[in-house]
């Protein structure tokens, strides 16, 4: 199965990118260039099976432009798969927090709505990835998640503005490779929409304690220890900013 991939540079992409790689596939990964070029956009659709779009803006001061730029890469995508004929099925990438009333949000609900009207229109399968808030190593500080801001702030020694006792529902970005690419496998026909249960509960203030604790610990020259398996993925992430 040949596995496309929109948005290859971003965090998730990138991710999923190198897992895929690491199974031995050879994803055709789609550049920013393909979605100013109506030719190459067909020629790269027509080459999947099955095709993962992650391209877009997660955040932007300007959230009507946020919003166009989303809509326009999905129109740019669809007008490549009508022009390939292909019978690709489609993945959107969106999250669980699809209803909030955001610029970002309402970008994915509107891509969900074109991409279901295209597969009503050619019979291709379509299905929209309801995805938690993800966390890894090396993910960009102040823009893809909380998780990484605070890693990164503890790791230089800085400290957060406030911090806020909300609950947090997070999922590894490893497990969410993971699990996309048994919804891609699986390949469910017709169009449906997946939701990929979170992995980890944390309080947001009991995560920067655990994090400060892990500071001190490196200021002190001594190694940091995981008390569980959250804990595990946390340091994992948290150390990639003190390299």
């Amino acid at each position: 199965m040949m596995i496309g991939i929109t948005g290859s540079e971003g965090f998730i992409g990138t991710a999923f990118r190198r897992y895929l790689t690491a199974l031995g596939e050879t994803p055709v990964s789609f550049p920013r260039s393909a979605f100013d070029d109506p030719a190459e956009m067909a020629a790269l659709c027509g080459r999947c099976d099955a095709l993962v779009h992650f391209a877009g803006l997660s955040r932007h001061p300007d959230g009507e432009f946020l919003l166009e730029i989303n809509l326009r890469l999905t129109s740019a995508l669809i007008e490549g798969l009508k022009n390939s004929g292909s019978h690709v099925h489609v993945y959107l990438a969106s999250t669980t927090h699809e209803q909030r009333d955001l610029p970002y949000h309402e970008s994915k609900r509107r891509s969900r709505r074109m991409f279901e009207s295209w597969a009503a229109e050619t019979g291709n399968a379509y299905s929209t990835l309801l995805m938690p808030n993800a966390f890894g190593p090396y993910a960009r500080p102040f823009f893809n998640s909380v998780v990484s801001t605070f890693c990164y702030q503890a790791a230089h020694g800085q400290n957060p503005e406030r911090i806020d006792p909300a609950e947090l529902k997070l999922i590894h970005v490893r497990t969410l490779c993971r699990e996309i690419l048994r919804t891609v496998r699986r390949n469910d026909p017709g169009v449906t929409a997946v939701e990929f249960p979170h992995e980890y509960e944390i309080r947001l203030d009991r995560m920067w304690e655990i994090l400060q604790n892990w500071r001190g610990q490196l200021v002190a020259g001594k190694t940091p220890l995981p008390a569980d398996p959250f804990e595990t993925d946390l340091l994992e992430t948290f150390l990639s900013y003190c390299e």
